[in-house]
């Protein structure tokens, strides 16, 4: 089983009001570290993608931070995923 590394970055609302620091393993899927950052804002748990600030990179469910040159203290915007019924 390889090691889990960790990596401390700052997650925020869409707005940027609400901040928090969090260390979270870089190298598991960003699908299984949504959740844990959406409980450390203290929202529900309803759909979210993550955008990386400083490079606007939008993760995939796949994704790990460390594939996806994450540095240490990048923000990670939460904003609804909100897909439209029709």
């Amino acid at each position: 089983m390889p090691e889990e590394k960790k990596i401390k970055v700052k997650v925020s609302d869409s707005t940027g009001a609400k901040v928090k620091d969090v260390e979270v393993p870089s190298n598991v899927n960003i699908k299984r570290l949504i959740p844990v950052m959406v409980n450390k804002l203290g929202f529900e748990n309803n759909q979210y993608i993550a955008v990386n600030k400083r490079t606007g990179y939008q993760y995939n469910d796949n994704d790990t931070l460390e594939g996806t040159d994450t540095k240490e203290g990048d923000l990670i915007r939460l904003m609804a995923n909100i897909t439209s019924a029709r």
